[in-house]
Parts: structure tokens; C-alpha cells; sequence
């Protein structure tokens, strides 16, 4: 091959590196997300219960309304996202959810309080050290260690504060500490 053929190979394989990266990330994200949002109907469907146990009816229907017409594509794609919920389970540690040894049985009152999200960000980073840290897995490392289910662009919004502060620094999708926020934290 010629040194041309070889530099477009190569970068056809970083792009494809980058869009599987991408790719895995999506599926990983539609799983939990289809889990998340039938853990919210089951919710909604119990508030609806106990609201009519009490002999009342509350609005359970939401702000998007959806022709009678077009009401089956609505039924087809909840029955999807009852198809990957109901794989979430199975799935979940191939998709790299449960890859960091959390307590799943640990309930919401045996887990610690939620510090400054800038101050969980830090610590992640220090235990990742040279290899970095995504931030898709600080996000789950906060959900599964305290509790706490925030907007998925909190972390990265706050990443991106840090990093005009010059604490961390990115490259591709990993973040890093800055050498100063290191010193900073050896000299506490």
C-alpha cells in the first residue's frame, strides 16, 4: 500500500474508533433511559392507584399529545422501550452499568450524602489518574453511589466550568487533572 492509502486507512479507522465509541455510549444511554422511563410509568401508575384508593382521580397524562390517529406509532414505541426494559437486567453489565463493583442491594439511606458535584468530579479523576475518566462514567458513579439520578449534561456542563478554571483537561472524551489541582490537593 502507499504511505496515501495507509494515512486514509488509518484515518478511516480513528473515525470508525470514534463512531463505534459514539455508538456504544447511545446504547447504553436508550438502555438505561428505557428502564428509567418504565420505572416512571410503573410510579405515575401507582400514583394514579393511590390517588383513586383514596377516591379521587389525579392527571397522569403529561404535555404530549398524540393524535388518535397516530396513537399506534405511540403504542409501538412503547412496546420497544418495554422490550429493552425488560432486558435492562441482562444487559447491563455488557454495557458496562454495573462496572464499578457498586452495592446494588445498598439502599438510598445507607449511601452518603451527595457532595459538590465539582468535588466528586475531582476525586474521579485523582482515582483515574493517567487513564482519565469519561464523563458518562463520573454520571453513573454519582447515580449509583449516592443516590442520585442528575441531568445527564450536569457533569459535563461542569467539566467544561472546571476546565475554563484551568482544573481539568480533556482529551477526546477522557478528562484529566490539570498538574496545579493535583498540587493543590497534595498540599492540603
Amino acid at each position: 500500500m502507499t504511505d496515501t492509502t495507509n494515512l486514509a486507512v488509518l484515518a478511516l479507522q480513528a473515525r470508525a474508533r470514534e463512531l463505534i465509541e459514539d455508538r456504544d455510549d447511545n446504547r447504553h444511554h436508550l438502555l438505561e433511559d428505557a428502564y428509567r422511563d418504565a420505572q416512571i410509568e410503573r410510579d405515575l401508575a401507582g400514583c394514579a392507584a393511590g390517588a383513586r384508593a383514596l377516591g379521587h382521580e389525579i392527571d397522569v397524562s403529561g404535555g404530549i399529545v398524540i393524535p388518535p390517529a397516530k396513537q399506534q406509532f405511540l403504542q409501538q414505541f412503547l412496546n420497544g422501550r418495554n422490550l429493552m426494559s425488560a432486558v435492562y437486567a441482562m444487559l447491563r453489565a455488557d454495557f458496562g452499568i454495573d462496572d464499578d463493583g457498586a452495592d446494588a442491594s445498598a439502599t438510598a439511606d445507607s449511601r452518603p450524602d451527595m457532595p459538590r458535584i465539582a468535588d466528586v468530579i475531582l476525586e474521579r479523576l485523582k482515582v483515574a489518574g493517567d487513564e482519565g475518566a469519561r464523563a458518562a462514567d463520573i454520571r453513573r458513579y454519582i447515580l449509583r453511589t449516592y443516590a442520585s439520578d442528575i441531568h445527564e449534561k450536569t457533569v459535563g456542563m461542569t467539566l467544561n466550568r472546571m476546565q475554563t478554571a484551568g482544573q481539568v483537561r480533556r482529551d477526546g472524551r477522557l478528562w484529566f487533572l490539570v498538574q496545579a489541582a493535583n498540587d493543590a490537593d497534595a498540599s492540603k
